[in-house]
């Protein structure tokens, strides 16, 4: 890496050590900004370093903003603050301002194009394959199959990581499909994605810029040849979607999107797995709407049981056996 001025690391605790200490090794800068939050979900290989990171670095250069952006819905953002410190009253503040629900076929209508179903599991009849399946056959467009996938206009989808549009299209950006085309041997997309783009970076990228009239927004266009398997060969980048349909996605996934409406579902099979991290963190994706979807004895159970993790006792570990002073005191 060359040096630069100021190196920023966004989403700070999805990153673990090892890829950090990989980074240090190699990043050449002059300021080094961390952003993240720890009460969000942690990377899913060990990493506890940015909880720890706070215990040994002067109070001065932490800056902890206090003000969500996200939402300018008061009882969403009163919920999340109650979420985040363990508030005792958090069960009856989503009784009162109707946030619960119990499961039913409401999960599976798609209710604003700015909308997801969150899960923690994959199968299972509330699970992200089968209300993507769902979901997708109430959209009333035209089916079109390629491969073993299936897309209709309208369908909501996320991009892949390491699409052959990265990093122009980055890993999770949201986008809609707005229009396609298909013969024997290729399909055409136009997708509708959640960013602004110019000519210039789409041409480095290799798709098309076509007109949006919608706000922040971009229209492009690109194809997909069909693959043909010769004896086996991989896959060519040109012959594979970038993106996935995403009327349904993991918690995990969610991490740094944002939605007008989110709908979170908590079945008993799962509820052992629900974390604090992971909870606040499906909650705090949504703008506007906000509906889990839990029996109440699963809510009870979820909410009573959560624990803030504590990295307390790593860093007086940490302090005795390298002689670093702990600076500030958490927990």
């Amino acid at each position: 890496m060359g040096v630069d001025m100021i190196f920023f690391i966004d989403e700070c605790s999805t990153v673990d050590n090892f890829a950090m200490k990989e980074l240090l090794k190699k990043l050449q800068c002059r300021l080094l900004v961390l952003v993240g939050d720890v009460y969000q979900i942690r990377s899913v290989k060990f990493g506890n370093w940015f909880s720890l990171a706070r215990y040994f670095l002067r109070s001065e250069i932490i800056y902890e903003l206090t003000t969500p952006f996200r939402s300018r819905n008061s009882g969403m953002i009163e919920l999340w603050d109650k979420v985040r410190h363990l508030d005792e009253r958090s069960e009856e503040f989503i009784a009162i301002h109707h946030y619960a629900s119990e499961l039913d076929d409401s999960i599976f209508e798609h209710e604003d194009q700015d909308e997801v179903v969150l899960c923690l599991n994959y199968d299972g009849l509330y699970g992200i394959n089968n209300i993507n399946h769902f979901l997708q056959n109430d959209n009333p467009n035209p089916a079109v199959h390629w491969d073993s996938w299936i897309y209709k206009i309208g369908d909501p989808v996320i991009f892949n990581e390491y699409n052959r549009f990265y990093p122009t299209l980055y890993n999770n950006l949201k986008g809609w499909i707005r229009h396609i085309e298909r013969t024997d041997t290729v399909i055409k997309f136009d997708v509708e994605v959640d960013m602004p783009l110019t000519e210039f970076a789409a041409m480095t990228a290799g798709f098309s810029l076509l007109e949006c009239d919608v706000p922040g927004h971009s229209l492009i266009h690109f194809s997909v040849d069909r693959y043909v398997d010769d004896d086996g060969r991989e896959r060519q980048n040109a012959e594979v979607v970038p993106f996935q349909v995403a009327y349904a996605i993991s918690i995990h996934k969610a991490q740094g999107l944002e939605y007008n409406s989110v709908k979170v579902v908590v079945t008993n099979e799962i509820e052992e797995l629900i974390t604090h991290n992971i909870f606040y963190t499906a909650i705090t994706r949504a703008r506007e709407k906000l509906k889990i979807y839990w029996t109440p004895e699963t809510q009870h159970k979820v909410l009573t049981e959560m624990k803030l993790i504590s990295c307390k006792k790593d860093a007086y570990i940490i302090s005795n056996k390298h002689n670093i002073p702990v600076i500030n005191r958490y927990d």
